[in-house]
């Protein structure tokens, strides 16, 4: 039988892989493939390229030379392939079908809120994490990317402020402290200002992620999520769950009220993933192969990213790609080869045209200049200088007015 190749995120905070549906990748694998004898016959690669199958995401599972991506796809490949067989009932597969969506759409929500919104959190933690997955120089690249991808999408939810992380900016603030520090004067600092994201959106927050792991915390009473035993192992749901826990729990952040919450909060939910983190199924028997980069394709990724980071330029390549990626074209047709030539004839015009516009003399006088009469005859003020002339001037100026 060929060997299955499962290529995944690489791991981090001491979990198999950074990514939610790569890490429930892994452990619903290596549990199918031990009950099916067919432990030495996968093989996991921490690739970290989304871009090595035709669908362009991670997890992938290559077999036979097909390529099938997402976990649940995985899933299903492998219930077909291997013949594991499905005891649920019609009603049992749709709660779990809808439990499952819920988790993809809403508690990685949260994980996404936690690692990757919070300035704080990334900075401290993901950021590093992806530093030590990732080779130069994708580093500059790939992280911010994929943190740009997770704020769109706590946005919906109206969470964009924290990445900001709550504060001003030191030079503003600099640039508005008055010249003479008069006492009382001065701009008093709040308590606000010195408050994190978190602590400035906390009602909200906890709000919603309280009504997301109640919902959460329910589907484990209706068994929805079916846990199994040791003998049976555990169910496709109970991994994702697990995977979707594992990232809230397990990282050392500074601002850790995610994990603090599920403590305090909703310890079924805490129990349920210790359970299936302690268990054997949890142990990962298969081998992890180094991943092999070629400097082509580390180019081609650095490239990839950086024209995306273009502003104007890079939503249209971004469109362009995905229209090519949906349509299974592996070349360039008539409509993005004239993009691509209308991108690379504008950039060198428009930077000719700023260097031109910044070479131009200034429209108009940019500055007052007063003559002064240095001769005996000056009168008034205009014999004491430059001031002392437009001091004159001005005084003139009153002078006249009053007199009309």
């Amino acid at each position: 039988m060929a060997q299955f190749q499962l290529h995944v995120w690489g791991p981090a905070f001491g979990l198999d892989s950074i990514d939610v549906e790569c890490l429930a990748a892994i452990k619903y694998c290596s549990q199918t493939f031990h009950y099916s004898g067919l432990a030495d016959d996968w093989k996991i690669i921490p690739s970290g390229d989304p871009t090595i199958c035709p669908s362009h995401q991670l997890p992938a599972l290559l077999h036979n030379g097909v390529w099938t991506s997402g976990y649940q796809r995985i899933a299903k490949y492998l219930a077909r392939h291997l013949n594991t067989p499905d005891t649920r009932t019609p009603s049992q597969r749709a709660d779990a079908l809808a439990y499952e969506t819920y988790l993809t759409s809403r508690l990685t929500t949260l994980v996404d809120l936690s690692l990757y919104a919070s300035a704080t959190n990334w900075a401290a933690a993901t950021r590093p994490a992806y530093s030590e997955i990732l080779r130069f120089p994708l580093t500059w690249t790939v992280p911010t990317a994929l943190r740009a991808d997770a704020i769109r999408r706590v946005e919906r939810f109206g969470f964009s402020d924290l990445d900001a992380d709550g504060r001003a900016d030191e030079d503003e603030e600099e640039d508005e402290v008055p010249a003479f520090r008069w006492k009382g004067l001065l701009k008093r600092r709040r308590v606000v200002d010195a408050m994190s994201a978190e602590q400035m959106v906390g009602i909200r927050l906890y709000s919603f992620a309280r009504d997301i792991l109640d919902v959460v915390q329910d589907g484990l009473g209706k068994e929805v999520v079916a846990e199994g035993d040791e003998g049976a192992g555990f169910s496709q749901t109970t991994w994702l769950l697990y995977a979707c826990l594992a990232p809230m729990l397990e990282p050392d952040v500074p601002q850790a009220w995610l994990r603090t919450l599920l403590r305090s909060e909703f310890p079924r939910l805490v129990q349920a993933y210790e359970r299936i983190r302690d268990s054997r199924g949890a142990r990962t028997t298969a081998t992890v192969a180094t991943c092999q980069y070629s400097a082509l394709s580390t180019a081609r990724r650095f490239l990839h990213h950086v024209i995306e980071s273009i502003p104007t330029l890079g939503h249209v390549y971004i469109q362009e790609w995905r229209r090519l990626l949906s349509s299974n074209k592996s070349s360039l047709d008539a409509r993005s080869s004239a993009l691509l030539s209308a991108a690379v004839f504008a950039a060198p015009t428009l930077t000719y045209g700023y260097r031109v516009w910044r070479g131009l003399p200034p429209f108009g006088s940019p500055a007052h200049v007063w003559f002064v009469d240095r001769t005996r005859n000056a009168k008034g003020l205009a014999k004491y200088g430059e001031i002392g002339a437009m001091l004159d001037l001005t005084v003139g100026a009153v002078d006249a007015g009053y007199g009309n």
